[in-house]
């Protein structure tokens, strides 16, 4: 968990989850995210690729296919980098928009990747 403070945990948890989609943003993108309902509520965003996946939940867990797994370094590399770059968040991010010959995309990219 990022925070003791529930809504400092929450505002960090969404501020992650950002980074993690501004960051991996081409179009190899593996960023993952995974949701459940009531009544456990469980909500996780991490990597997958292949045989390779690793999340990271709401609530600290980090879960892999295997403790070597691609994804689980990904993962823990994007976790010690947002912590090293301060914990951007939101206001860290613009959207890019991108003609494609079937129509337009819409990106979101960490400003630092200008």
């Amino acid at each position: 968990m990022f925070s003791d403070d529930e809504r400092e945990q929450a505002v960090h948890w969404r501020d992650f989850r950002a980074y993690c989609v501004g960051r991996d943003n081409g179009e190899r993108s593996n960023v993952t995210a995974y949701g459940t309902g009531e009544p456990d509520w469980i909500t996780s965003i991490g990597f997958s690729s292949g045989h390779n996946a690793a999340v990271l939940t709401a609530d600290g867990q980090l879960i892999a296919n295997a403790e070597d797994s691609p994804a689980l370094a990904k993962l823990r590399e994007f976790i010690q980098d947002w912590y090293d770059a301060g914990k951007p968040g939101l206001e860290s991010l613009h959207g890019v928009l991108n003609q494609r010959p079937d129509g337009w995309t819409v990106t979101a990219v960490l400003r630092a990747q200008q």
